[in-house]
């Protein structure tokens, strides 16, 4: 396997960028020492979108959707990864058979996250939209960290722009439903965050547009 390792290893020091958003994609990564920062880059500013650790994979969306790359790659420590290319990828599976298990994991979770964000999308109205694409973003905190549910108040760190791209509402029109909901005392608006000020209250006002929905279309 030494040979192996020599072959497919990638070794970056802190700081060094492993791939740049909008580069076609033509492998994926598992880490197998260090950090990896995953972020937005705009202009002069970085969005850190995630910091993931030994074991993790990244960079598979990319190769598997045609398309590419949706974020920035950096070492955040050094680190040491292995690349995944299709030329080495069954290679890879037989010496590894544990990433088997992890991509599956993977991609189980991405397609989870494709339908939540499908149901979003089916929403008629622009509020409902806003606020179920909320409640999916704590959902996701949630997971990581379950007790955040019974915080009084919960932050998202997303931008107005963001928010409105994960729902399809342009930023204008998502910026007049935030300040709506923040003159109601619902929320607070930060420049890189949203403030959830009761989370219980958007769950109720889903379900009354949920039933409302499907009175609509059942009596139709």
């Amino acid at each position: 396997m030494g040979e192996t390792q020599k072959t497919y290893n990638k070794d970056y020091k802190a700081g060094q960028v492993i791939f740049c958003e909008f580069e076609p994609g033509t492998s994926f990564y598992m880490i197998r020492k260090g950090k990896v920062r995953i972020s937005k880059i705009s202009e002069t500013q970085e969005k850190i979108l995630d910091v993931l650790t030994e074991g993790s994979i990244f960079g598979e969306m990319a190769i598997l959707e045609q398309a590419p790359r949706s974020a920035t790659a950096i070492a955040e420590t050094d680190t040491s990864l292995i690349e995944f290319t299709k030329e080495n990828f069954k290679d890879l599976l037989s010496q590894y058979p544990d990433l088997l298990a992890s991509l599956i994991r993977i991609l189980s979770k991405r397609i989870f996250e494709a339908k939540r964000r499908l149901s979003v999308m089916q929403l008629k109205d622009e509020e409902s939209k806003l606020i179920d694409a909320i409640l999916m973003l704590v959902e996701n905190i949630a997971k990581k960290d379950p007790d955040i549910i019974n915080e009084k108040e919960i932050t998202i760190a997303v931008t107005i722009e963001e928010l409105g791209n994960w729902c399809g509402i342009d930023e204008k029109k998502t910026k007049a439903l935030l300040f709506d909901f923040q003159r109601a005392g619902k929320i607070d608006i930060k420049p890189d965050s949203i403030i959830v000020k009761d989370l219980q209250d958007f769950v109720r006002i889903m379900e009354r547009k949920r039933k409302f929905a499907k009175s609509e279309n059942e009596s139709q």
